[in-house]
């Protein structure tokens, strides 16, 4: 466990498993087109390639031997150009956690409704993989920049339009206690909307800006 950071490795998993490197290799040999993947940096193929060269058998099916190829292929191996140990999580000689990278074939700038599918594409694929996997393998995650600033974004309209509907039912409720006139509140209410109707049209469609926490404000 590291305290200061508040997490911690899962226990279960287990590298020197055999069934776990098969599933490992499967993660990243079986994936499909729809993630879009366009270059790959996965250490377990490394690896594999790596054990077969020294004359031995993969997946290793000795816990002891695991370890001892695992230390010397992340010291002297490269993974797509670098090195084979920034991808591993090492404790006392023993690979806890590791995790691969991947780029994909959308943009950075990609709008919400583009990220949220892909991200979903993403999730549905390493569900599948959790739930097929052996349970020493099982706990894969993901996680990209683009995924978080699409969730937020995502988040902030929602939250936006929630906002605007409440302004403008306390617009109105608040005219009618004071005017009681019926008509004025409503031309009120009609008033706010053309004047934030407005605007977006000028930020969206005529100035064609992204709609980010500043345009929202």
């Amino acid at each position: 466990v590291d305290v200061s950071s508040g997490w911690e490795f899962t226990s279960s998993f287990d590298m020197r498993q055999h069934w776990t490197q098969r599933n490992m290799l499967a993660f990243c040999t079986e994936m499909p087109d729809v993630l879009r993947i366009t270059s790959l940096s996965c250490w377990i193929q490394d690896f594999r390639d790596y054990v077969v060269s020294q004359g031995e058998r993969f997946p290793v099916p000795d816990a002891d031997l695991f370890d001892s190829l695992a230390a010397t292929f992340a010291t002297n191996v490269l993974t797509n150009g670098r090195t084979s140990s920034g991808f591993l999580w090492v404790r006392d000689g023993v690979v806890k956690a590791s995790y691969i990278e991947a780029s994909i074939d959308v943009s950075k700038y990609a709008n919400t409704e583009t990220a949220l599918r892909h991200q979903n594409y993403w999730t549905a694929y390493l569900d599948g993989w959790n739930i097929e996997a052996q349970s020493h393998a099982k706990g894969a995650w993901h996680t990209s920049s683009l995924w978080v600033r699409a969730d937020a974004q995502s988040q902030l309209i929602s939250s936006t339009v929630m906002t605007l509907v409440i302004v403008l039912i306390l617009a109105f409720l608040g005219m009618l206690v004071f005017t009681k006139d019926l008509s004025l509140s409503f031309f009120v209410v009609v008033a706010t909307i053309a004047v934030i109707g407005g605007l977006s049209f000028f930020i969206i469609v005529m100035m064609q800006w992204a709609v980010g926490p500043i345009e929202v404000i």
